[in-house]
Parts: structure tokens; sequence; C-alpha cells
């Protein structure tokens, strides 16, 4: 285990694979109303239930990028792999009512920033409404691997969650990557 910002949001292991030693980070970027939902909502244990709108989005992408950047930095010769629930669509798709699924213009801007200045390319922004994959809505949740794991990606995909009893087990798709093994 590594450290993070946040060790309620976001972990981090370090792991190694067929695929060369791996910095694996998992986290949960809050959504619009995180912290104005009338609960406790609590970032790096602190209440922060006064945020307004996209206010902890924002601040936590932040965060994570200081943690994304320091683990590039301390681990130089490890891939890197991002993933979680990013809260925000980033397929371009366009909706009938003229805006992009979830989340904001600014938030995407930081996000982008974020995983360039990580080194990490997001694998997973693809229109998957337009393959039919997701007939009714753009994935908020996101995979992303470093400049040396990209050509490695061989296909990406997502699924539609389970029901149980008339009610899907998520309001969220699943999503995966698989990488080629490459023997040396």
């Amino acid at each position: 285990m590594i450290p993070t910002h946040d060790g309620e949001t976001a972990v981090c292991v370090e792991i190694e694979s067929p695929l060369g030693d791996l910095i694996v980070y998992g986290t949960i970027i809050p959504y619009q109303h995180a912290a104005t939902r009338g609960t406790s909502y609590r970032s790096g244990g602190v209440d922060v239930t006064d945020k307004k709108g996209w206010e902890l989005h924002y601040e936590s992408i932040q965060r994570h990028e200081v943690d994304l950047v320091s683990l590039a930095e301390r681990f130089p010769e490890h891939h890197l792999c991002f993933g979680g629930d990013c809260n925000q669509s980033r397929d371009g798709h366009v909706w009938p009512w003229g805006r992009q699924w979830y989340g904001t213009h600014h938030g995407r801007e930081l996000l982008s920033n974020c995983l360039g200045r990580s080194g990490l390319s997001c694998v997973t922004d693809l229109d998957f409404t337009e393959t039919g994959r997701l007939p009714s809505k753009s994935s908020v949740d996101h995979l992303c691997v470093s400049s040396g794991l990209v050509d490695q990606v061989i296909h990406v995909d997502v699924w539609q969650p389970d029901c149980v009893n008339n009610m899907p087990v998520s309001d969220h798709n699943g999503v995966y990557v698989d990488l080629r093994i490459n023997p040396n």
C-alpha cells in the first residue's frame, strides 16, 4: 500500500505483474452535490458539507493531481494505472438536451490537465453510446494508463449493471481494459 491524500476515497498499491511493476491508484471523485445532500460528507477526514456544487469535485481533482504527479516522479520505472468513478463523462457525446451527460467543461479540463501532468492517457473516453454498448448514458467511470502501457491496450469495453428484483445493482456501468503482455 502507498499512502494517498485521502485514504477514504483514494487507494494506491504497488504490484508486480507480467507487464512490469505497476502503481495502481483507484478513487472516487465527488459528484456535483456530494457535499450538499444533507448528510455528512467527508474529504480527508474533514466534514465538507458546506461546499457548493462542483467545488468539492474540482478540489478533489487537484489533490489527486498532487498524488499522481508525485507517484510518477517517485516511481519512474513503474507503469501507472489510474481508475475509478471520476463523476464526469469524457466521450464528447452530446445528448438531445444539448450537452454532455455529466460533469462540467472546467472539471474535464482539470482532470485532463491532471492526467497529462502525470503522464496518463484516459483509454475509456470512447463514445459507448454510438456503439450501442451504453444506450442511455455516457460512462463516468474511467481507466487511465501511463504512456508505456497505451500500446498494450487491445480492448476497452463497458457493460450494463445486472438487475436484482428488477432494480439495477448500481447506477454505474462496468468498465474494463484488456492489456497485451509482450513476452521479453
